[in-house]
């Protein structure tokens, strides 16, 4: 049979054709498999990483903290550092963790050495179970190749968790909400009972009070009140001492019914009108027909809320500490243990602070370290009696 012609005259034979084709169409498949199967296709990341991409790290990163919030009662966080790298987008992350005794310990590095398995890791830690009585630190580190995914140093004290010595209810109020949600969004999602005393006319003020009820929070009016100092400011809806009765009642019903369904009020500011006791009376009667309890922040040592609302028989209760004078964490934690110390000796106590990045920090450190020591912690309106 006569061969057919290329275009330009040349003869190209039937095998020769049949190769040329074959070559095509696994060049074609070759294609595809890169370029329609994106997630298949070897990355710069994964070259660079030995293997790691930015991807798996990130779920390994999001992993680990998933696994120690199992945990969360067991030890305290001290520090933590996350770091992304830039060009390879690979997440490793730094922990200090203090872990409350031996047992608690060697729980978490069970726990991350299964994980490590779980993908494949290389994992280094001290065996399971040899961690016995006080040790100074613990290092455990989750790797791939060359690469420390997590490094995790533990502590273990087994003198701050081993024996809950304390007992009492602490009820911890966040003062001056509604004006940033994102730091509502915060203080709501803390894993354990909290207050939101709410400020009313904010941006965000209703908004606040249905997140809190959404995460299970409890919400209070931070009702406004005029302050000893001229260049302080209460903010919308205050109360004076030079208004009469009835302005008194009409402004502190609009403040009550823009949080709709909270069970009580507290003051903001109001160092001159709580101590004030004709204009505080007026407030203290409408709780009572309302059936709201009020708690008294204690800005002025001579209010007399707390007084007036017990011979009322408004149900009741006042601060204890304010717990971040001071913003920085280490003084903050202080006072949150002699929160706990005051709870301890009379049975409860009420300490108050603020969506600052300091006090919230101390705050979630803190707290599970109380609560494994046998404080209770609880909504205020527990407290009020």
């Amino acid at each position: 049979m006569a061969s057919k012609k290329q275009k330009g005259g040349k003869p190209r034979s039937a095998s020769g054709s049949k190769a040329f084709l074959v070559i095509l169409i696994l060049a074609a498949a070759a294609a595809a498999f890169f370029y329609y199967k994106p997630s298949l296709k070897p990355s710069l990341t994964s070259l660079i990483g030995g293997g790691v991409s930015g991807d798996f790290s990130s779920r390994i990163d999001s992993e680990t903290e998933e696994t120690l919030s199992r945990f969360k009662t067991s030890f305290i966080l001290i520090d933590t550092t996350k770091h992304v790298d830039i060009k390879t987008k690979i997440v490793t992350r730094k922990q200090s963790l203090k872990a409350y005794t031996p047992e608690d310990a060697n729980q978490i590095i069970e726990a991350l050495k299964k994980l490590s398995e779980k993908h494949k890791l290389e994992f280094s830690a001290p065996p399971t179970g040899e961690v016995k009585g006080s040790s100074s630190e613990i290092y455990v580190t989750m790797s791939k190749g060359d690469i420390i995914l997590q490094a995790i140093a533990i502590a273990v004290d087994a003198g701050i968790g081993g024996e809950k010595k304390l007992k009492g209810k602490l009820a911890i109020i966040i003062d001056d909400i509604g004006g940033d949600i994102k730091k509502t969004e915060l203080v709501a999602g803390f894993d354990f009972p909290v207050t939101l005393a709410v400020l009313p006319g904010l941006q965000y003020t209703r908004q606040s009070v249905l997140l809190a009820g959404e995460k299970g929070k409890e919400a209070i009016l931070h009702c406004p009140m005029e302050s000893i100092s001229d260049n302080e400011d209460p903010g919308p809806g205050a109360l004076k001492v030079s208004m009469d009765r009835d302005e008194i009642i009409k402004i502190l019903g609009d403040d009550i019914g823009e949080l709709q369904g909270i069970k009580g009020i507290s003051n903001h500011m109001g160092s001159k009108f709580t101590g004030d006791a004709e204009k505080i009376k007026i407030v203290l009667e409408e709780l009572k027909k309302r059936g709201l309890f009020f708690i008294d922040s204690r800005t002025n040592s001579k209010s007399r809320a707390y007084d007036i609302a017990k011979e009322l028989g408004v149900k009741t209760a006042e601060n204890s500490i304010f717990l971040d004078n001071i913003k920085d964490v280490p003084e903050i934690s202080k006072n949150i243990s002699k929160a706990a110390e005051i709870a301890d000796k009379n049975g409860s106590a009420i300490a108050i602070g603020h969506p600052n990045p300091e006090t919230l920090m101390a705050l979630k450190m803190k707290i599970p370290e109380l609560e494994a020591q046998g404080t209770k912690i609880v909504f205020a309106s527990e407290l009020v009696k």
